[in-house]
């Protein structure tokens, strides 16, 4: 009996997390809109500092030959598909959804130019076989304003 309960408590948590799906990056950069970061950081004013402040350490940071940094963070959230929990389902999908933002910062720390965009992308796998395939679209403004915690 008792092991029976075990059992199913381990069940229960495990469907949980298996539809619940899972998230990771940068939570500034999920909770950021379009209208959110042109008040944030502004182009030819807004400092490296600024957006080290405001959006913490970059995933990346990189250096260009004329001592332009690129900062760059991310967000992704990937689910399980509905699709997935139908019987004899020969295709297993996973569908992620993606957002990024790139601050190009000049060599005194000035933004000179950033790119927040997003992507939605689902990878097939087929259940018999090798071959995967995969879909790939851009988001929409619009989308990635839905992506984010618009209060504040």
């Amino acid at each position: 009996m008792r092991k029976t309960i075990q059992f199913g408590l381990l069940s229960g948590v495990f469907m949980t997390l298996l539809l619940t799906g899972c998230a990771f990056g940068n939570n500034e950069v999920r909770d950021l809109s379009t209208e959110r970061l042109a008040r944030t950081i502004i182009e030819n004013q807004s400092t490296k500092s600024d957006v080290l402040l405001r959006l913490g350490e970059p995933d990346y940071m990189t250096a260009e030959s004329d001592g332009t940094q690129v900062l760059q963070y991310s967000w992704t959230r990937g689910r399980p598909s509905a699709k997935n929990f139908i019987p004899f389902n020969p295709v297993a999908e996973y569908p992620m959804t993606q957002k990024t933002l790139r601050v190009w910062c000049d060599a005194s720390g000035i933004v000179r130019r950033q790119d927040f965009s997003g992507i939605f992308y689902i990878h097939r796998m087929p259940l018999v076989g090798a071959d995967s395939t995969h879909s790939i679209r851009p988001l929409t403004k619009e989308e990635l304003n839905d992506l984010a915690d618009i209060e504040g």
